[in-house]
């Protein structure tokens, strides 16, 4: 048997320069950190190698001034800084950031000092400037023949916790309403967002035909117990869930007699008593941050809901009446831009699409809360669409006080269907206001619009509130 003969192994000539050509490549593209690595390596391996770097230094001690309401868990719950871990100057800034997006504080700064025992630690020192935090709410407006005012106060800080208490008084056309409310930022030392209101709510609601001309009107009295919970997934998004339970009772009466006059004609109802369950459930995505006196970012929140319940008692005209169960979807976004120091954007998009067939249960927009200009539940409907646009800019401003002048132009369509919604015109307005702010006092803007709207008719209106339109 003959073995083969293997033939040594030639070489092309120009082989070896190209190696040395990619090596020579890969030296050149090799980075910085492992070059200076293998340049520091010494060229007898059984030498002392060359002393690493020093570490990053560490966290000593966290210190915190400037506190006197509020509780020094609060602020450390929000720290993403921790003693004894590697300093890290991006926790430390995002750190700041919440603690100026807790709505408490009206300055934060914080400082790091190397440790004067220790040189590889630092001591870290922030230092707030506490807002008030007692809040009073003022509304009143009016147009198309009714009225309102809201009066009422309530604590963002309570008992030095970050738990909002507060309580309100409602009139609207003479028709007494109040609610109290509760909420925790950290419950039971969590991420989760906690919210309960209790509340008994009588008002009056016009029925309008998309024209100035009421066509009837009811009047509805719900006691109301809500709860809430945001449950945190990432850092930009939540999960919502919650429910409410109500008792209504919609009756004839504190109408005028014009209006009973209307109902009776068919145009509006008399009687009916329903209890209720609506669970909802929602996503929320993204942040909104404190910049100042100015907003930035951006919000997204969806919500599903169902109202279920027994069948309403009923008055015998009212048989025909459908039931009030249904299904609901609406989604929000909110988004603020800044440009510079001084100027600042704001937009607000909301859809809703209902199922709901009783006009009580069905959107009703309209007056300071949506759309300015027009009388309070002027568009109602189960598709409607809103955007809401406005330009802030600080005329006057100084520590404890800031004047800002706002232009805006708000639009709305509303339909009983997606054919109705697409048919009908959309109600627009568009106007100027004043924002009065005092940066040391939590939410405290009290604000002054006047708008003008000429689709689908031509109105006027004047709204002062508190706080930001949106």
């Amino acid at each position: 048997m003959t073995r083969a003969r293997l033939s040594p192994l030639r070489l092309p000539p120009f082989f070896i320069p190209h190696c040395g050509l990619v090596l020579l490549v890969l030296l050149v593209q090799m980075p910085p950190a492992y070059a200076q690595h293998v340049a520091a390596r010494p060229s007898n391996t059984t030498g002392n190698l060359t002393q690493p770097a020093p570490d990053i230094p560490h966290i000593k001690s966290i210190r915190v001034f400037g506190l006197d309401r509020t509780r020094r868990s609060v602020v450390d719950r929000e720290l993403e800084v921790r003693e004894g871990e590697p300093f890290d100057r991006e926790k430390l800034q995002a750190s700041v950031q919440n603690l100026r997006d807790l709505g408490l504080f009206y300055e934060v700064a914080a400082e790091s000092t190397a440790s004067e025992q220790q040189p590889d630690q630092v001591d870290l020192h922030f230092t707030v400037a506490e807002k008030w935090t007692t809040i009073p709410i003022a509304r009143f407006g009016g147009g198309g023949g009714s009225s309102f005012f809201v009066l009422g106060l309530y604590e963002l800080n309570s008992f030095g916790r970050h738990i909002e208490l507060g309580g309100q008084y409602e009139n609207h056309n003479g028709a007494h309403s109040g609610v109290v409310w509760w909420g925790h930022k950290r419950l039971f030392g969590s991420s989760v967002d906690a919210k309960l209101n209790v509340g008994l709510f009588n008002r009056s609601h016009t029925l309008y035909a998309r024209n100035p001309e009421p066509i009837g009107a009811y009047f509805t009295s719900t006691r109301r117990v809500e709860s809430e919970l945001r449950f945190p997934l990432t850092g930009s998004q939540a999960l919502v869930a919650g429910g409410r339970l109500f008792a209504d009772e919609t009756t004839n009466s504190l109408l005028s007699g014009e209006e009973k006059r209307l109902n009776e004609e068919g145009q509006g109802f008399s009687w009916q008593r329903q209890t209720r369950v609506q669970p909802l459930v929602g996503h929320q995505w993204g942040r909104l941050r404190s910049v100042g006196i100015h907003t930035q970012g951006q919000l997204l929140e969806t919500r599903i809901s169902g109202s279920f319940g027994p069948a309403p008692q009923r008055s015998a005209q009212e048989s025909a009446l459908p039931n009030r169960d249904h299904f609901q979807a609406e989604s929000e976004l909110r988004a603020f831009a800044l440009a510079g120091q001084r100027h600042n954007f704001a937009l607000r998009l909301r859809g809703v699409v209902s199922g709901a067939e009783h006009p009580a249960d069905q959107v009703l927009w309209g007056g300071v809360g949506d759309i300015r200009g027009f009388p309070d539940g002027f568009l109602r409907g189960n598709r409607a669409a809103l955007a809401n646009m406005e330009y802030r800019v600080p005329s006057l401003q100084f520590r404890y006080f800031v004047l800002k002048h706002v232009v805006f132009y708000d639009v709305a369509q509303v339909g009983q269907s997606a054919e109705d919604f697409a048919r009908s015109r959309p109600a627009q307005s568009a106007g100027t206001g004043l924002r009065f702010i005092a940066p040391s006092v939590a939410r405290l803007t009290v604000r002054l619009d006047y708008a003008v709207g000429w689709s689908p008719y031509s109105t006027q209106g004047v709204a002062f509130g508190m706080q930001h339109f949106f």
